[in-house]
């Protein structure tokens, strides 16, 4: 199913979600970038049902569908993460972040590992409250998380007004199925198109939220993780800067990692994600012979 489904967690929050993929296949709950909504991964609903995935695709709070219970600190985001996975009565699961939604896959790696069969690591943003990452950043990218941290909700307010701005230029390449960039084929900038437009309309507080508490500690060192990672960067990319990944990867007591010469950004979540896919089911289905009873637990009995 694409549209979009809510649940109210115990603690009252109200997340909303969207699925791709095989309704029956190996979960995986994939967390958005900043700024983003669900929607980012609706372009690869077709490379999840390739890869028998299931792909599960929250808002976090503030973003989209999802109400605005913000979390104090970046790692009690992993608490919204089990409620979600228990209202929809999964066992195990993989766990997946893209760019800014790296360091709460980071976070769940750390806090759920009981209910983790690996977390998925793509272009990951590092912990800026590190100076030695955020001064690895590209200038320009630095400067904008330097005045969220000054000023999340204006700069929240900036990134929305100039996100309209580039959306009148988006919607017109995406009507006549181009794209204005040679890195982003147009049925992604079509998708990108989508997801922004949800950005601008309901997700100024997640932005604000997001710029907060990545400038906060994250409440967990790398070498604490007990969660096996599967990372993929590229090794061009200048939004989140490569060293800074290898160099958290060396502190992680398990992990696999696939740096990607002359790519950026992007590319691990759009040129390699039928082989993040083909890596994941290969690692958790073959070599950790997990059934399926480990991934769904059994509906409650009836009364």
């Amino acid at each position: 199913m694409n549209e979009v489904t809510t649940v109210t967690l115990p603690n009252g929050h109200i997340i909303g979600y969207a699925e791709y993929g095989t309704p029956t296949g190996l979960p995986v709950i994939a967390l958005h970038g900043m700024p983003n909504t669900h929607l980012m991964w609706k372009g690869i609903d077709q490379a999840a049902r390739d890869g028998n995935i299931r792909l599960i695709a929250p808002d976090r709070a503030g973003y989209g569908y999802s109400t605005c219970g913000l979390p104090p600190t970046l790692i009690d985001y992993a608490d919204d993460i089990r409620g979600l996975a228990d209202a929809l009565r999964l066992g195990k699961f993989v766990i997946m972040g893209a760019s800014g939604g790296g360091p709460y896959a980071y976070a769940c790696a750390y806090k759920l590992a009981d209910r983790l069969l690996a977390a998925v690591i793509l272009s990951s943003m590092p912990p800026l409250f590190q100076t030695r990452y955020a001064a690895q950043m590209e200038s320009m990218n630095r400067l904008v998380f330097r005045l969220g941290k000054i000023s999340p909700v204006l700069t929240s307010f900036l990134l929305t007004t100039m996100l309209r701005t580039s959306l009148l230029s988006m919607r017109k390449h995406a009507q006549q199925h181009t794209s204005p960039s040679p890195d982003i084929p147009p049925a992604v900038c079509a998708v990108l198109t989508e997801d922004l437009t949800e950005v601008v309309r309901s997700s100024r507080k997640g932005i604000a939220s997001d710029l907060r508490l990545y400038w906060r500690a994250w409440g967990f060192n790398f070498e604490d993780i007990p969660t096996r990672v599967l990372l993929w960067h590229g090794e061009a990319d200048t939004l989140s800067p490569v060293t800074a990944a290898h160099q958290i990867a060396a502190r992680l007591p398990t992990v696999e990692c696939h740096f990607c010469p002359n790519e950026g950004h992007v590319e691990p979540l759009t040129k390699h994600i039928h082989e993040v896919f083909a890596r994941i089911s290969t690692l958790v289905l073959n070599t950790e012979t997990i059934t399926r009873a480990a991934v769904q637990l059994e509906p409650s009995p009836q009364p």
